[in-house]
C-alpha cells in the first residue's frame, strides 16, 4: 500500500500532531496504534526528517511521553535517542558548512582574534541549549 516508508511515517507524525493539538481527538486505542506504528517505523526505516518531526520538539516530547505512558519504554528510549542524535548531527553539520564556505586564510587574516573565542562560546551555548531542551521534564521531577 505505502511505497515510501518515510511518507507513511510523515503521515503518522502529522496525525499524532493533530491529536496532540486537539484538532481531532482519536480514541485511546487509535492513539496507541499510531504511536506504536510511528515508533516501529523509526526503528525499521530511520527517521524521516521534516518540519513536523525533526523540527518539532514539542511533538517529540509528546510522543516519548505517550509511549512511556502506554508501557512502551524501550520504544520511547529509541525514538528519543534518534531525535537527540539528529539534533547533534544537525548542529555539527551547520557548523561545518559555515567553516567550509569561508577559506581559512581569509578567516585568520581578516577576523580579529577576539571573535574566535566568541564563536566557540556561541557554539558551546547552542550545544547547551540542546541539552537543556531535553532536561525540563527531569528538572520538574526533581523539584517534586
Amino acid at each position: 500500500m505505502w511505497r515510501s516508508p518515510h511518507a507513511r511515517q510523515t503521515v503518522l507524525a502529522r496525525l499524532l500532531e493533530v491529536d496532540r493539538q486537539g484538532i481531532q481527538r482519536f480514541s485511546a486505542d487509535d492513539r496507541k496504534m499510531l504511536l506504536t506504528e510511528y515508533a516501529r517505523s523509526i526503528a525499521r526505516d530511520g527517521v524521516a526528517c521534516n518540519a513536523q518531526t525533526c523540527g518539532n520538539t514539542v511533538l517529540q516530547q509528546h510522543i516519548t511521553r505517550e509511549l512511556r505512558r502506554n508501557g512502551a519504554g524501550a520504544q520511547a528510549a529509541k525514538v528519543e535517542s534518534v531525535f537527540t542524535h539528529i539534533e547533534w548531527r544537525t548542529l555539527r553539520n551547520y557548523a561545518l558548512s559555515l567553516t567550509k564556505k569561508w577559506p581559512v586564510a581569509w578567516n585568520l587574516k581578516s577576523v580579529p582574534w577576539w571573535v574566535w573565542p566568541g564563536c566557540v562560546g556561541g557554539y558551546i551555548a547552542a550545544a547547551g541549549l540542546l541539552l537543556r531542551r531535553r532536561r525540563p521534564m527531569l528538572d520538574t521531577i526533581t523539584l517534586l
